[in-house]
């Protein structure tokens, strides 16, 4: 990713955190988003001169519009855009209430459409053979859970809207590619939700790896390591795909 220019949303700790510091490795220049300052100023320093820290609520427009201003001001071009950021929000149809749904469909679902959206005016300058949009989706996406609505109705929702953009990012000059990650339970600070869930971390990482073929839970590193490849030349001809990254959930 030498004198490539990424921006990643939920950059403050877990996936979003590996995939900018495997980027920053590859030779990629960052703005890395999220709405923690502090987290987002430790990062920055740990990556050093190719990352650059932004404040933003992916859930407000207004935000967008000035990261995209930010970003073309800084670097005149954006080449990747990685959405990442997301939280779990539980509950069934039975107990989920109306605030808990727009909340989570905002974090998770809509902030992909207002980012994408926001950001288009930078992606249209690429440097690369193609722009690329990597989305961070979920398995939950994929296979329902009944205690997870939201979250699951969302991640949906967000890989069907990665194959929509990637249709439309086809007919652009230079293209745009857009694709969408789906990991399984990844130790992340969202795990913790699962905790609480099943009321010790013991506890949950048992039960996950009773469902897991690989018999453990992902590590945000090696979901960044199918990031990287999306976000490279190499994966020129990838688009409007989901991959699956569940240590084998689905085979069981």
């Amino acid at each position: 990713l030498d004198d490539r220019v990424a921006l990643i949303t939920g950059a403050g700790s877990g996936i979003g955190a590996a995939i900018a510091r495997r980027f920053a490795a590859e030779g990629c220049r960052l703005i890395v988003t999220g709405r923690d300052a502090d987290a987002l100023d430790r990062l920055s320093d740990e990556i050093g001169p190719a990352a650059r820290p932004l404040v933003l609520d992916v859930t407000v427009a207004g935000d967008w519009s000035a990261a995209c201003a930010f970003v073309l001001g800084l670097e005149a071009r954006l080449d990747i855009l990685v959405n990442s950021a997301g939280a779990g929000v539980e509950g069934n149809i039975e107990t989920l209430n109306a605030d808990d749904w727009r909340a989570g469909m905002a974090l998770n679902c809509d902030s992909v459409f207002l980012g994408t959206q926001a950001m288009l005016p930078a992606l249209r300058q690429t440097a690369a053979p193609s722009a690329s949009v990597i989305n961070i989706a979920s398995v939950g996406g994929l296979r329902p859970q009944a205690d997870w609505l939201a979250y699951c109705t969302a991640k949906a929702a967000v890989i069907q809207m990665t194959r929509c953009i990637a249709l439309h990012g086809a007919t652009l000059s230079p293209p745009l590619r857009a694709n969408s990650l789906c990991p399984g339970v990844t130790e992340t600070p969202l795990f913790d939700a699962y905790v609480e869930h099943f009321g010790s971390r013991e506890a949950t990482f048992a039960a996950f790896a009773r469902a897991t073929a690989l018999k453990r839970v992902a590590q945000p590193e090696e979901i960044a390591g199918l990031a990287l490849y999306l976000a490279s030349d190499e994966a020129g001809f990838v688009t409007g795909a989901e991959y699956l990254i569940d240590g084998g959930s689905a085979l069981l």
